[in-house]
């Protein structure tokens, strides 16, 4: 009988309300996104050669590039305090958009860097504005259980992203 308790909390999930399915796309949105950027343009920059720069070292300031985007992503998820996180996630949205389309329009090393810092950016913002919403909108009875199916959906986007990035730098575009 424990077994179908589970279940039933996770076949309840679309009924969720709009706020929070929303914040849970956008959340899978960006992290499919920040696995794609960081595979993809980990092999290409292993295959693109950037003048004066040897490809090791691209890679790990690409690299470092995520790491500080996560790390700007939470001091202003800290500083921010569950404000507007529907705000939080839109904006990141179209920022993630827009300077997707700006790096890809002048591509070169700082492009890729750029991609990445927003990647891991809006990864770490939304994660938290996500955090935010289901705090305040899901009830208690069923909140660590949808916490626990959020972040599993949210990990298998992550992988999804990761593998359709290492697909399509395979195909050398």
């Amino acid at each position: 009988a424990r077994g179908r308790t589970g279940l039933r909390k996770l076949f309840t999930l679309p009924t969720i309300g709009p706020v929070v399915r929303e914040a849970m796309q956008a959340n899978a949105a960006l992290r499919a996104y920040s696995g794609f950027m960081i595979f993809f343009l980990a092999f290409i920059l292993r295959t693109v050669h950037f003048t004066g720069t040897r490809d090791t070292l691209a890679l790990g300031e690409m690299i470092g590039a995520a790491g500080l985007g996560g790390f700007i992503g939470t001091g202003i998820g800290s500083a921010l305090r569950s404000r507007a996180p529907q705000g939080i996630v839109y904006g990141m949205l179209t920022l993630a958009t827009i300077t997707t389309a700006l790096c890809a329009v002048f591509f070169g090393l700082w492009a890729a860097l750029v991609v990445a810092l927003a990647a891991a950016l809006g990864q770490a913002l939304v994660k938290l504005a996500l955090d935010s919403i289901l705090q305040r909108e899901i009830g208690e009875e069923v909140r660590s259980s949808t916490f626990a199916v959020s972040e599993t959906l949210h990990q298998l986007s992550w992988v999804a992203g990761g593998l359709a990035g290492l697909l399509m730098s395979l195909t050398n575009s």
